[in-house]
């Protein structure tokens, strides 16, 4: 392609410029400002509790840190009831953790985050007048999540991942066809959902946050109206049931499957234009340089994949470890002792070592992308920064075609059937080696949570393969047999995470003391530091 003859569309131009920016900013100084700066002690006793706790909890690394703020402000504002500094405690607290650097952040974001605060304090205040206690508390912890989101995008990149999710969004309009019937408005809302989802990994959180931003666009203004608030909150099944409606979307999963796809391309993309800001016009400019910018991105990409999947294995066997110890030691043996008299060490055994070997054993099967992969990935980023594609669309989503009564109850039945096949087996081959019932649901449990964890390390392993999997006979039987157990495995993880006395445990008796404590080293410190600038 002659360079002249080059056409970069003007919504990568836009993205490409809020890389620039971003670095152009990053290098501004304010001195005549004052950093927030925490004692570096308190912040490696701080740093080592998050990520204790990040092992209990089990949670995908990109979700960490706004998970981060939304446990400090439940902490401040419901736990401890308080309603002023809360900015600055939680961007300290923030730096301790290594969410934000020290000595860099200036003091006057604190305002800036008071202000979002301020909004969520008037909510609390109205759910306890509208609401019972209970059905109040379940509101504010709602709109907390929505404030760690709010915060989140106010200190870190916000601007970058919008100008991404844009242009993803415009690319996959231009490929992707839904039907008419469905107004322009809704189209955008599910595009924009499909991406958030699959560029982002947006939780279901964060989805909400979105929605809630588009539907009600007043609610994230700096002064937003109390009138308007208290509206929401007394009709807030209403307001919940309207964004529900575009998250249990018939098409939100087709459209998301295709988005996937997509994905990979911006990544890698995104990954080019932060590399070297100053070069982008150089690599957008030159079509061979930026082949050659991909290959190298994607390579770095397949590394970090690798030590990312490895982190993800060690986190879900540490977790899976302690949890099947405390287990053994509450209610396995025990129970052993109390049933039989005695203990059944094989069953003990298997119970203790197969997860961790489970998980092991899968993840030596994950396969990291080769060169064809990059190839696939560097000739579709060319097609959408120089608009080379056809120009035609790919994609014509249509609505699902129903199955008639009859076949659809037979696809049931033997769906079934695969269920009862599937762990008839396994409690047979547990019985044969003389585990008791007890012994054997234990099992059969973490045998379910351990496949789903793997399955979800395997995905993100496969997170930049762009090329199709070969389906084979032996590929197609695994995925039917071993469906049931992944399956359930999805429901117990979602269940645990509601109930995981690990979590409550560091939480409720852990963190509020610890946190006060470390608070008030930080005073202590805070006050020599003062003292000694007093005699020089």
């Amino acid at each position: 392609m002659a360079q002249d003859k080059l056409y970069i569309p003007n919504f990568i131009v836009k993205m490409a410029a809020t890389f620039k920016v971003a670095e152009k900013e990053e290098k501004e100084s304010l001195d005549d400002d004052t950093k927030i700066k925490v004692s570096r002690v308190v912040g490696k006793v701080s740093l080592i509790y998050e990520k204790l706790r990040n092992v209990v909890d089990y949670n995908d690394e990109h979700l960490l840190r706004k998970n981060a703020i939304f446990r400090i402000l439940k902490r401040l504002m419901l736990l401890e009831r308080r309603t002023d500094k809360i900015g600055l405690i939680l961007l300290q607290e923030l730096i301790r953790i290594n969410y934000l650097p020290n000595n860099t952040i200036p003091e006057s974001r604190t305002k800036e985050v008071d202000t979002i605060i301020k909004k969520y304090l008037v909510l609390d205040e109205i759910g306890h007048r509208a609401y019972k206690s209970q059905a109040a508390y379940k509101l504010n912890v709602w709109f907390l999540h929505i404030a760690a989101c709010e915060i989140e995008d106010l200190l870190f990149d916000f601007h970058q991942r919008q100008a991404l999710t844009l242009a993803m969004v415009k690319v996959l309009r231009q490929d992707v066809g839904l039907p008419e019937t469905i107004n322009e408005k809704d189209q955008q809302l599910l595009f924009n959902l499909a991406v958030l989802r699959s560029l982002l990994k947006s939780d279901e959180v964060i989805l909400y946050y979105y929605l809630l931003s588009e539907l009600y666009p007043n609610f994230l203004s700096v002064e937003p109206n109390r009138e308007e608030l208290t509206k929401m909150v007394c009709s807030w099944q209403a307001v919940k049931g309207k964004m529900d409606y575009y998250l249990n979307h018939p098409f939100r999963n087709k459209l998301g499957r295709i988005a996937r796809k997509y994905a990979v391309y911006f990544l890698i993309l995104r990954d080019v234009l932060q590399d070297d800001p100053k070069q982008i016009d150089q690599i957008l400019t030159h079509p061979k340089v930026l082949e050659a910018k991909v290959a190298e991105i994607c390579q770095r990409r397949y590394k970090e994949i690798r030590a990312k999947v490895v982190r993800s294995v060690f986190r879900s066997i540490v977790y899976i470890f302690i949890t099947k110890m405390a287990l053994a030691l509450v209610l396995e043996v025990p129970v052993d002792y109390f049933l039989e008299q005695s203990l059944n060490y094989t069953a003990l055994l298997v119970n203790i070592t197969f997860p961790p070997f489970l998980m092991l054993a899968i993840s030596l099967f994950i396969v990291l992308p080769k060169k064809k992969n990059t190839e696939k990935i560097a000739q579709k980023i060319n097609e959408i920064v120089y608009q080379s594609g056809s120009g035609e669309q790919k994609y014509q989503l249509k609505p699902k075609e129903g199955r008639g009564s009859v076949l659809n109850l037979f696809f049931h039945l033997f769906y079934f059937l695969v269920y009862g096949l599937t762990f008839g087996a396994v409690v047979w081959f547990l019985r044969l080696i003389n585990f008791n019932y007890l012994s054997g649901a234990i099992f059969i449990f973490f045998l379910c949570v351990v496949s789903f964890f793997a399955v979800n390390i395997r995905y993100k392993a496969r997170e930049l393969i762009v090329l199709d999997r070969k389906e084979g006979l032996i590929n197609f039987l695994f995925d039917l047999f071993s469906l049931p157990i992944v399956r359930i495995g999805q429901w117990l993880s979602i269940k645990i995470s509601k109930i995981n006395i690990f979590v409550y445990f560091l939480d409720f008796i852990v963190e509020a003391p610890l946190k006060i404590i470390l608070e008030v080293i930080e005073r202590w410190f805070s006050f020599i530091r003062e003292k000694k600038e007093e005699i020089y």
